[in-house]
């Protein structure tokens, strides 16, 4: 039997690993693997919450990663009707300077949005 979960060390790396069906996760090729705590689309650069004024926008600064990171947002809900809707949009100032746009229609929020900067490049 083919062994397809690691948690831990791995040929040069620490993490969670799980190969693909029938390939052997201690000796996969990053290829063969399905999930990787290496891979860069699950590493958090920044996180954290922020208030959102009555212009539905803000401007925030992330550490420069030489690209425009990825950026996952959203506003903390504490109830809905039954025809709501969300839209939120980001725009890049800069690779550092980015603008969270969030404004919502049949959602009570508390007046915050939680973001994740992921180590993905967009684009």
């Amino acid at each position: 039997m083919t062994t397809r979960l690691c948690l831990g060390a791995r040929l040069s790396d620490i993490g969670l690993f799980i190969s693909k069906p029938g390939i052997d996760v201690m000796t996969a090729g990053d290829i063969d693997l399905l999930f990787s705590t290496g891979f860069k689309a699950f590493q958090f650069v920044q996180s954290g919450m922020l208030a959102v004024p009555s212009s539905k926008e803000l401007t925030m600064t992330v550490p420069d990663l030489g690209y425009k990171p990825m950026i996952m947002s959203f506003p903390k809900v504490t109830s809905f009707s039954a025809n709501f809707f969300q839209i939120s949009w980001t725009r890049y100032n800069s690779n550092t300077s980015i603008t969270i746009h969030c404004e919502t229609n049949g959602i009570s929020t508390d007046g915050t949005v939680t973001y994740v900067v992921l180590r993905l490049p967009v684009g």
